[in-house]
């Protein structure tokens, strides 16, 4: 790895004031930011953290007075050397710095869109926006100032303290000091919003900030919101960390990001009617982000490989939050499901273990994937099954309030913890993949051929292991946490050909016969799977055999069977789906009718709307209307949307090679707008390409920096789906025609 990108420890920042001054015509910013520092040991320069940034003074105050310094930057490690006439003794010391930059265009650091300025410093860009020591062990108090245009609402992590008239009608907006935080964990925003008067939550003020006309919507999240204050704090044992809370959403930028009482979100994370589409989405992501006041804002990870302690926990409790909100949408069956697909990825030869070196900024931007929230939280899970739920949450309570406004590693956390953990779970965190148990004997589990010595302590956590189990017996037996894991485990093995298709075929009547939708979700990725191997004819009459029995029981308007259904019109091409279309817009969408969809994406009243018929026209099967859509990913398409888009076309077996050309012609224009945290969500679809797609050829030929391993991950996926084709493919035609009136008796 190379050297020089860690900070030294010379000088330690305890407090920050800070000045921001958007200029949105000009697209540029500007500010002032007084830092105090503990310099620990005689130095003859400062070097803290500057990227894409213009600093035109910089001055040291200490015992001595005021010192001019000289300006450097290093813009590959994206540093700034402040240098001495003469080196200074250790002290306490004040450095002042102006310094101006332009609003970032990839929706990082400060960045200006839809009229909105706002911030994303997660992992390492609060050094796009001002000069600072940007690590997460490195907290510090923050006082912001912000300078408000006419017409707008400035908002920070502070509640507002003081606000000045200055000329032109601008206002000088002052906010309370933070506790001690990260920087990584600033936040500010200004532009034309307004908040709903606030709710008090046990004495906290909580409000949801939007653009003015959806205050709405935005009624379902102050429900949620309160909801989960309420719960983590008695959860936890330990309040709520800061002053207030605001739940802002900002209609373009990436996901969500849990910023210490300024929580910001893209608007389709946010705001909704409560029965609407999504609205349980929009529950676990504003749980989520809330989860994180005290599970990463609170106490925060050392450095960047233990971000699993930060997003494995509150993925985990989260899951804990919405069984207690909404006990009937049954989210630990349905957290399953993601253990699942974290399992798939952690299956393949380039996996990698939870906790992985970072040296570089782009690596730390790697490790936003299926490992670091999905396995992690899978492993949480499994320790809390083992030890008992009471045990480990004491456990939790002592990490938290021993580590509190500071920061910890996975060391800290096991010994907090206690009972089995400090010695069995290194094992899962320190080394990737995971094992297959059968008849009491254990070996690593691989998709693809390889070799491997792992081994792992396995506790007797039931069915919320985090291992593989081919079992032999009875499936009527079986409750129905241990089917999902029976029939997953099944099929898995099924894809890394160790069992025949025919041992998962024999238990998709049972499947679909199940009230439990997180079982069909199996069935839906055995189905997508065997549709790009070839299916043909004998496949959607298998499919139409299989499913619509599943359609008669639930009725049309099951949205937990919504994927279900699609299936049936998508792959069984069944007929009165299709007739159904307007209803479900994927399927419209396969059939002739994405010219509608489009327009319905174009006019939605609401961002759930406008999000469901987009990700639909991902089904599209025309291909100069697929091409249109791929060139809309290039600009005309929100970016948080383009991305998605166009991974769902690379996965759709009618255009997906169209989407891959189209990739490959305009990599070096879609590269910067998705490839960072997104990097799986936008070429995730590739790996469902067949074998004709040269993958592994065209990526190893690109310089892609810490997304190396998840182009890796991709590829393998492909692999993993042709193997399955070569293998399986020409038994598809001879598919059993069954029902879900069929029946088995084992697994």
């Amino acid at each position: 790895m190379p050297d020089g990108y860690r900070l030294p420890r010379t000088a330690i920042p305890r407090r920050y004031e800070l000045r921001m001054t958007p200029d949105f015509a000009g697209r540029r910013f500007s500010g002032h930011v007084r830092v105090e520092l503990d310099v620990v040991e005689s130095v003859s320069e400062l070097v803290c953290h500057a990227a894409a940034l213009q600093i035109s003074r910089a001055r040291l105050l200490g015992p001595a007075g005021p010192v001019d310094l000289e300006i450097r930057l290093d813009p590959e490690r994206e540093q700034a050397r402040l240098r001495m006439p003469a080196p200074v003794a250790p002290a306490q010391y004040t450095l002042e710095a102006d310094f101006a930059g332009a609003f970032d265009p990839l929706l990082r650091g400060f960045f200006l869109s839809a009229g909105i300025a706002s911030t994303q410093f997660q992992s390492t860009d609060a050094r796009r926006a001002f000069p600072c020591w940007d690590e997460p062990d490195l907290k510090a108090v923050f006082s912001v100032t912000l300078d408000v245009p006419p017409g707008c609402m400035g908002v920070a992590n502070g509640p507002e303290v003081a606000a000045q008239a200055l000329p032109d009608g601008w206002r000088r907006v002052t906010f309370a000091d933070t506790p001690p935080m990260s920087t990584y964990l600033r936040a500010f925003v200004i532009g034309p919003l307004e908040a709903t008067a606030p709710v008090d939550v046990d004495g906290v003020p909580l409000r949801v900030v939007h653009v003015p006309g959806k205050a709405h919507l935005a009624q379902y999240a102050l429900e949620v919101g309160a909801h989960a204050l309420r719960f983590f704090a008695r959860w936890t044992g330990v309040p709520y960390p800061a002053q207030k809370l605001d739940l802002i959403g900002v209609p373009e930028r990436g996901g969500a990001m849990e910023n210490l009482g300024a929580a910001i979100f893209v608007e389709s994370a946010l705001l909704t009617e409560p029965g609407a589409d999504g609205a349980r989405r929009v529950a676990e992501v504003i749980s989520h982000e809330i989860a994180h006041m005290w599970f990463g804002d609170l106490v925060t990870m050392r450095w960047w490989d233990g971000l699993w302690i930060n997003e494995a926990f509150a993925t985990f409790i989260t899951v804990h939050c919405m069984e207690s909100f909404r006990p009937d949408w049954r989210p630990w069956p349905a957290f399953a499901v993601q253990r699942d697909r974290a399992m798939f990825v952690d299956a393949l030869p380039s996996t990698r273990p939870v906790e992985s070196p970072v040296a570089r900024p782009d690596e730390a931007e790697a490790m936003y994937d299926l490992l670091t929230y999905q396995k992690g939280a899978a492993l949480l899970r499994m320790l809390e099954a083992a030890m008992g739920a009471e045990a480990f949450r004491a456990g939790v309570r002592r990490f938290l309030h021993t580590h509190a406004y500071g920061n910890a590693d996975g060391d800290d956390l096991w010994a907090a913890i206690g009972g089995p953990a400090p010695e069995i779970m290194p094992g899962w965190i320190h080394q990737g993949g995971h094992p297959l148990l059968e008849d009491g004997a254990q070996r690593p589990f691989t998709l693809l051929p390889g070799p491997s010595s792992a081994r792992w302590d396995v506790p007797d956590a039931g069915s919320e292991g985090y291992y593989r189990v081919r079992r032999h017996g009875p499936w009527t037996e079986l409750g129905p946490a241990a089917r999902f894991r029976a029939a997953a485990d099944t099929w898995a093995c099924v894809l890394a050909g160790i069992a025949p298709l025919e041992a998962f075929l024999d238990l998709c009547p049972m499947l679909a016969a199940s009230d439990d939708p997180n079982l069909l979700t199996v069935l839906e990725d055995a189905i997508t799977t065997m549709d790009h191997a070839g299916g043909g004819d004998a496949l959607q009459a298998w499919t139409r055999g299989v499913l619509r029995p599943v359609v008669a029981r639930v009725g049309w308007e099951a949205q937990e069977f919504r994927d279900a259904i699609t299936l049936l019109g998508n792959v069984g091409e069944d007929p009165d789906v299709v007739a159904r279309g307007r209803q479900f817009p994927s399927v419209a969408a396969a059939h002739g009718g994405a010219g509608d969809v489009l327009a319905e994406y174009r006019r939605a009243a609401d961002p759930q709307t406008e999000l469901r018929h987009l990700e639909a026209l991902g089904a599209c099967r025309d291909p100069e209307l697929a091409e249109r859509l791929l060139t809309m990913c290039l600009g005309d398409i929100k970016r948080q949307h383009a991305g998605a888009l166009l991974s769902r076309l690379l996965a759709n077996r009618h255009v997906g090679l169209l989407a891959w050309d189209f990739l490959r012609a305009h990599w070096d224009a879609l590269g910067p707008r998705f490839f960072g945290k997104g990097f799986w969500r936008t070429l995730g679809g590739a790996g469902w390409l067949g074998e004709e797609a040269d993958l592994r050829g065209f990526l190893a030929a690109q310089d892609l920096g810490g997304m190396r391993r998840l182009a890796d991950q991709i590829v393998e996926a492909q692999a993993v789906r042709v193997a399955f084709a070569r293998r399986e493919g020409h038994r598809l035609a001879g598919l059993p025609q069954r029902t879900a009136s069929s029946s088995s008796s084992s697994t």
